[in-house]
């Protein structure tokens, strides 16, 4: 949120606050996101192992 307000504050930009809003919220979405794909392309190789049969005994 501090940066969405630093960014509406400046005077030489003409973005309205609920602009500068929306794209941090569309922003964090894209981060959850990316987040949720490096946790499943991690998790990946772990399943495939486990379908093969290894595992912990």
């Amino acid at each position: 949120m501090q940066f969405a307000w630093r960014a509406f504050a400046t005077p030489e930009e003409n973005t309205g606050y609920l602009e500068v809003l929306t794209t941090d919220t569309d922003l964090y979405g894209a981060q959850l996101r990316l987040a949720q794909a490096q946790e499943q392309e991690a998790a990946s190789p772990v399943q495939f192992y486990a379908t093969l049969g290894g595992g912990w005994r």
